[in-house]
């Protein structure tokens, strides 16, 4: 009797910068003849090796890699869908000859879009406009206009919204991540790297397809503001210019279902929500709702696209990580990585001066963490950068590369405990922590229990190790409060709600018109209506 095929499980690994997840990915896919997907979307542009600290040649040789070095770096426009378009063949094919998957990265959100389906496109769009009908109340139900319900989504793109503009017709996503309390709507898509020779190798970048222009606004002082405002008018095409409420009453009116779930200050997930019913004619909160029903699930982002599945989290103690990334600069310094930066921005500008163009350093591989800190630094003429100011403000961006390092690992740590850890539904993996704060340790802490969780999938075996448990976090439930007491400040997630209601500002504001009531001669205040209130 011939015996049964083990099922081969996915794996992911993820983890701040430095913290050893190349390292762990190409030990386990030598023991188990896996090969390895890179998610990281600095390291799919060919060269620049040390500005995106890519694992070495001798590296790539002990176990095969994929979506490494593939774009040019010159290339502006990669997206996550693209990304997906590449690693989904290359996963099926590893399935179908029983190989072991192992996706590894600091882009987090691209390492989403391989696991879950929430990537908008039109064969979901296209359920979405079968399910209707052509009665009009019914199609307004569902956002649909009446002119666009027997449209398919490129006839229902040039009805509705032939002034969009081009750059608004890509394909468009929107995990609804939740916003914090203080109302700042940062994206946590950024990778970067740091650690140990023998730690992980990732980039340091921000997420191309998911980096909002408002962001790299922040980040940056170090590149143009004024071009990061022309990349954000080009991105929001006819929406560029409106002011933030007139945008969220708009999204009202054709989709109130994401209206409400989104922020009113999200300017950019308000702008791509109505960029997705001006290109497709329907609401994107029914294509998600298509997406859930497709997967029989209601989480977040419908149902895992690979159910044997695994994801381990590798963690450092915050300060030894720290004096990791720091290493990691030096280290990067020492290895060249001035000479790549500088050849890299030579070939730039000849290729902008061959095109009669003008340079735009908000895009593509110039997002990267390095080339910004050093950015003004590197547009100095070359007579001046061993002056007292070209010292001044290579030290400049010496420290702030460092600084920067330790920013962005934080953020892929929040990043992981939002989007894995407290993703709603029952279609999440397994997360299995392992702790590589001590080097000396790895095997016994690391690489071991990894090797013991997986082969207990291959055998179905009962798991040696307990995976995290999400409930003992707080949850990331979508309501929609407003807090009366502070000037009508909006929270779309239960755990910010119960968060603010708790905290000092409002409890400050909750006094203050307790004061002013009492003052005004009301014998009994106002009782705090937001204690019981929770709209969900």
């Amino acid at each position: 009797m011939m015996a049964a095929v083990r099922r081969v499980p996915v794996v992911v690994i993820l983890g701040a910068t430095g913290t050893g997840k190349s390292k762990l990915s190409i030990e386990l896919g030598q023991h188990f003849n896996g090969e390895i997907i890179s998610a990281d979307s600095m390291q799919m542009y060919k060269g620049l090796d040390i500005i995106t600290n890519k694992v070495t040649k001798e590296e790539q040789a002990q176990c095969p890699h994929h979506l490494l070095s593939v774009l040019s770096p010159l290339s502006m426009n990669n997206t996550v869908q693209d990304f997906r378009t590449l690693a989904l063949p290359i996963m099926e094919n590893l399935l179908h000859e029983n190989k072991m998957a192992i996706i590894v990265g600091g882009t987090n959100y691209y390492i989403e879009a391989l696991l879950w389906n929430f990537l908008i496109d039109e064969q979901t769009v296209g359920l979405v406009q079968q399910s209707s009908t052509n009665t009009k109340p019914e199609l307004q139900s569902c956002g649909m206009q009446e002119n666009h319900a027997a449209a398919g989504p490129g006839k229902a793109r040039s009805a509705y919204s032939s002034d969009t503009n081009a750059a608004s017709e890509r394909v468009l996503s929107s995990p609804e991540s939740s916003e914090s309390d203080s109302q700042n709507n940062e994206d946590e898509s950024a990778s970067l790297n740091a650690g140990s020779g023998a730690a992980a190798s990732d980039s340091f970048s921000v997420s191309a397809e998911h980096s909002s222009t408002e962001d790299r606004e922040r980040d940056g002082g170090k590149t143009s503001q004024v071009q990061s405002s022309e990349a954000r008018r080009e991105k929001e095409g006819k929406y560029a210019g409106m002011d933030i409420i007139h945008l969220h009453s708009l999204l009202q009116e054709v989709d109130p279902q994401s209206a409400e779930r989104l922020h009113p200050k999200n300017r950019r997930k308000i702008v791509r929500a109505l960029q997705v019913f001006d290109n497709y004619g329907v609401a994107m909160s029914k294509i998600h709702q298509a997406q859930h029903i497709s997967g029989n699930t209601t989480g977040l982002s419908g149902a895992l696209r690979y159910p044997h599945c695994c994801i381990f989290w590798l963690q450092s103690e915050q300060n030894v990580l720290y004096e990791r990334l720091d290493k990691r600069v030096d280290d990067m310094l020492k290895n060249g990585l001035m000479s790549e930066l500088h050849d890299l921005h030579k070939h730039y500008l000849d290729s902008i001066a061959a095109q009669n163009g003008s340079p735009d350093y908000t895009l593509g591989i110039f997002q990267s963490i390095g080339f910004k800190e050093f950015h003004q630094y590197l547009i100095l003429p070359p007579e001046k950068r061993e002056t007292e100011e070209g010292k001044a403000l290579f030290q400049q961006g010496l420290e702030g590369l460092k600084l920067a390092t330790r920013q962005y690992a934080r953020k892929q740590l929040k990043w992981i405990k939002n989007r894995f850890l407290k993703r709603p539904g029952v279609h999440v993996p397994a997360v299995y922590s392992l702790d590589s704060t001590d080097p000396s340790q790895w095997s016994d802490n690391v690489l071991q229990p990894a090797v013991d969780i997986i082969s207990a999938l291959l055998d179905s075996r009962e798991i040696p190790v307990s995976p995290m448990n999400p409930d003992t976090l707080p949850g990331t439930l979508h309501v929609h409060n407003v807090c009366e007491v502070c000037d009508g400040r909006v929270f779309t997630t239960l755990d910010q709600w119960q968060a603010h209601l708790g905290s000092r500002r409002h409890k400050k504001m909750q006094e203050s018109k307790r004061r002013k009531e009492k003052a005004a001669g009301l014998a009994q205040p106002t009782p705090d209506k937001n204690e019981s209130k929770c709209v969900q």
